[in-house]
């Protein structure tokens, strides 16, 4: 079998099909791409069993031909040919030989008979997104979820339609995010839970992809797939935290600030903050100034003043400075209002002028 393709579209898919091989010892397997080459297109295949994908290469095939290869070999072998146009490829005895204008290339490949297939899912319920929406509205919350799977309900993004919605949300019990991304379709979907880690790589996935793209979900399984590529992840078992009883409804006080302004303000409260991060946000709306303060015993102390229309009473929200700089992933906007009501109590951050944002920071401890 011999094949010739362009080689930045060859390389380019085949980097993103390599984040989804396994780095498993007691199945080497899983470090392997298997490669099936026939027709018009050369298919690409990994998993880690809890992330699949398969990709199609629009090439020029004689013959035909599947085998396994390691994947981290094979990237860092194209790497260098950025460059090039084209390779050509030739899968004979058990080698593969790929050849440039500059350089030629033998790889060792394996036997693919014991190599995993997708998961499919049967009885699915499917809709069609943009992949860019889908991408933005995880990148827009995942930050919010918790590092370590203790929990495997809050280390992961929860997904769920509201009439013609599709909102993701995410939380570590410290603060939360939530986006809204609309649909062309009203649709029904009960909530599911992806794992971070995978919410992550598919959105970088729908960015490399762009176009519509079909997402298909059962009880354990969610699926994206457009003309050339079929991706599975697996999901969280549980039950997702009801957030939405804990969502403050009014304010005792409210500021509305530019979202520039309050990011300068943290940079600097950084340098001064201590081992616990915590920075210390005061609203005075009788003197009309925002005040961010930060203290460190070993270094002193910063206080910076922020221009802010602000209403309602006095108020001092002590947070981690890291849960604030995070949230501007969330948001495009210029402005943006804060809504508090007690010093215990978590303080609502909202775009101004935009509904589909919503980011919860609870209070440290004074």
């Amino acid at each position: 079998m011999t094949f010739t393709t362009n080689i930045e579209n060859f390389l380019n898919t085949l980097q993103k099909v390599e984040r989804f091989t396994g780095k498993n010892l007691t199945l080497p397997t899983l470090s392997y791409i298997l490669v099936e080459a026939t027709g018009s297109s050369i298919k690409l295949r990994a998993t880690n069993l809890q992330l699949g994908i398969e990709f199609e290469v629009p090439a020029k095939i004689d013959g035909t031909a599947s085998f396994a290869i390691e994947g981290s070999i094979l990237v860092q072998a194209l790497g260098n040919t950025k460059k090039e146009k084209e390779i050509t490829g030739e899968f004979k005895d058990g080698v593969l030989h790929i050849t440039t204008s500059t350089s030629s290339i033998k790889l060792r490949t394996q036997a693919y008979d014991d190599f995993p297939t997708l998961p499919t899912i049967n009885d699915a319920k499917c809709f069609s997104i943009d992949s860019k929406d889908l991408s933005h509205g995880i990148k827009s919350v995942a930050y919010s979820a918790a590092i370590n799977d203790i929990k495997p309900e809050i280390a992961s993004v929860y997904l769920y339609t509201d009439e013609n919605n599709l909102v993701f949300v995410a939380t570590d019990s410290f603060r939360l995010a939530e986006k809204k991304i609309q649909l062309e379709n009203s649709f029904e979907m009960k909530g599911i839970m992806i794992p971070v880690k995978n919410a992550i790589e598919l959105s970088n996935l729908c960015d490399f992809i762009g176009g519509k793209i079909s997402l298909c979900v059962s009880d354990d399984l969610l699926s994206i797939s457009s003309e050339y590529m079929y991706v599975t992840s697996r999901l969280v078992e549980g039950v997702f935290p009801d957030y939405r009883q804990i969502l403050p409804t009014e304010f005792t006080t409210e500021a509305v600030v530019l979202s520039q302004d309050l990011q300068d303000g943290m940079k600097s409260a950084i340098v001064f903050s201590d081992k616990q991060s915590q920075v210390d946000i005061s609203f005075k709306p009788k003197d009309k100034k925002m005040i961010i303060t930060s203290e460190n015993p070993d270094r002193g102390e910063i206080k910076t003043q922020i221009d802010a229309s602000l209403t309602g009473d006095d108020l001092v929200a002590r947070v981690n400075y890291k849960y604030v700089m995070e949230m501007f992933s969330g948001i495009d906007k210029d402005s943006i209002i804060i809504g508090g009501t007690e010093q215990q109590r978590p303080i609502l951050i909202r775009p101004v002028g935009d509904q589909s944002f919503l980011y919860l920071i609870m209070p440290m401890n004074r």
